[in-house]
């Protein structure tokens, strides 16, 4: 009688300890709703206050709006860490309770606030004028430019095959992202590549920036609105 106890409390005792598990989905998007090209991760882990369960680390090529999968995962408390396109390391707590524990991650997010108010478009003077140019990327030829100049408080866009004409709000607020985004990445020196693109800011306080990230796609995104 007492060693079939015995036996129902070691069992009831192994049941009880026995881990519940689910599974986490981390899913990659963008703020940038119509960028759908690919990032690069330079490190992504998820660890507990003494292993770590998953690791991605450099250089892993991923597809937009792709979803890692981590299954298995006991219940318990996580610390999701990442690298951000221009190299801060970030960090979630994650609670993994359900069966099913979804986050998601902007790939693109960029905190511009910093610069907010020293880009070009936020100092250009009455009756004056600026402009940046790009070359660079994937094809060694390949450039492009913009110029804005103001009279009054009225903001004048012009490029090549785009004539002088005036910005609607939905623009001077791509402007001043695409600016901010700039003036961030700057300095920045995440990778090395050959498609890296070179900016020049001429005006009042001219300068030259390279994008080291290899993620950033600030040009691109910018002439998506400018172009509608």
């Amino acid at each position: 009688m007492k060693k079939t106890l015995s036996i129902i409390i070691l069992m009831s005792f192994l049941f009880g300890c026995k881990q519940k598990l689910s599974s986490l989905h981390i899913v990659l998007s963008k703020s940038e709703k119509e960028d759908s090209t690919s990032i690069s991760i330079n490190g992504l882990y998820l660890k507990n206050y003494d292993s770590t369960f998953y690791k991605l680390q450099r250089p892993n090529q991923i597809n937009f709006q792709d979803t890692i999968k981590i299954d298995s995962i006991p219940h318990g408390t996580y610390t999701l860490e990442y690298i951000d396109i221009i190299g801060n390391k970030i960090f979630k707590t994650i609670k993994v309770k359900e069966n099913l524990k979804q986050i998601q991650i902007l790939t693109d997010s960029i905190d511009t606030g910093k610069y907010e108010n020293q880009i070009p478009f936020s100092n250009l003077k009455n009756n004056d004028n600026y402009s940046i140019e790009m070359k660079g990327g994937c094809v060694a030829s390949f450039h492009g430019n913009y110029k804005i100049c103001r009279i009054e408080n009225i903001y004048y866009f012009e490029t090549i095959g785009i004539k002088k004409r005036k910005l609607k709000q939905s623009e001077i607020d791509a402007v001043k992202k695409f600016e901010s985004e700039l003036l961030t990445i700057n300095g920045k020196d995440i990778c090395l590549s050959t498609g890296r693109r070179t900016f020049k800011i001429n005006s009042d306080n001219p300068k030259q920036i390279i994008d080291n990230t290899c993620n950033w796609n600030g040009w691109s995104n910018l002439f998506s609105v400018l172009n509608k």
